[in-house]
């Protein structure tokens, strides 16, 4: 008897619960295109999430890994992401490094535009954490900020 949770598929043996993952019949495959205009550490996010997926809830099966490895990879390539770049994500994930002290470095908030990662990677060789942010659009320009109404004021 399987019941499905979330997106992930149990199964109750005699003693025990096997987990695999569940796809809806309408699933695509379809991800953040390699080729599409984005942060690279986007792209790198979508391997990792996805692979964390498989890696931590089917983690007592070696085959469903592979086999769900295999799923991941194809469906990454046909959204246009080198086999290189998918088998190095997938294997860092595998082998999280136990080094905190990214949290120690300090930090720096880059706007995201076209190029802006060879300044990230560079300031990362002086261990400074980069985090990109969006450009403001003209809605979050034009919007009135909203304040809180001190009672007492208004007295």
């Amino acid at each position: 008897m399987a019941r499905y949770f979330v997106n992930i598929k149990l199964t109750r043996t005699y003693n025990s619960i096997k987990t695999d993952i569940y796809r809806k019949p309408t699933h695509t495959g379809s991800y953040l295109n390699f080729e599409s205009f984005g942060s690279i550490n986007h792209k790198i996010m979508v391997i990792k999430a996805l692979s964390k997926r498989f890696l931590t809830h089917c983690a007592q099966n070696i085959d469903i890994i592979e086999k769900e490895s295999e799923i991941l990879s194809k469906e990454l390539q046909h959204n246009e992401y080198p086999k290189q770049f998918i088998k190095r994500h997938i294997y860092r994930n595998r082998n999280p490094s136990t080094n905190n002290s990214q949290s120690q470095n300090p930090s720096c908030i880059l706007p995201y535009s076209y190029g802006i990662e060879r300044i990230g990677r560079t300031l990362k060789k002086y261990n400074i954490n980069i985090r990109y942010q969006s450009a403001p659009n003209l809605r979050n320009i034009l919007r009135r900020p909203i304040t809180k109404r001190n009672p007492k004021q208004e007295t």
